[in-house]
């Protein structure tokens, strides 16, 4: 089965910076396969990122998801990754894409 996430273009990158309304730049940072588009934030061990996964007809869900270091009773940690919420985008405006996938990062917030 092919993979469903969609490459991160630029033009998305840029846009979510511009629809950012915070006088302060998104802190962005883009995994090397460009499947993963790192979300800043302020809290150690929590990592929130971006996916897009692939939808019909120039469509696409947008993931925002989280790994966090989970502590079980008896002290050992693992990582677990999770999925905090979605929305579906229109590839073919990237404009309305990155707002709409801004708003739902800020929404986990």
């Amino acid at each position: 089965m092919a993979d469903p996430y969609i490459t991160i273009p630029d033009a998305f990158i840029a846009l979510a910076n511009e629809a950012n309304d915070h006088p302060d730049e998104l802190d962005l940072g883009v995994s090397d396969d460009r499947l993963r588009l790192w979300l800043s934030n302020s809290y150690p061990g929590f990592s929130p990122y971006l996916q897009m996964c692939k939808g019909s007809a120039g469509n696409a869900v947008v993931e925002v998801r989280s790994q966090a270091n989970n502590r079980d009773s008896e002290g050992n940690s693992t990582r677990v990754t999770l999925t905090d919420t979605s929305v579906p985008v229109d590839r073919t405006d990237p404009c309305s894409a990155a707002r709409l996938a801004l708003g739902c990062w800020l929404s986990t917030l």
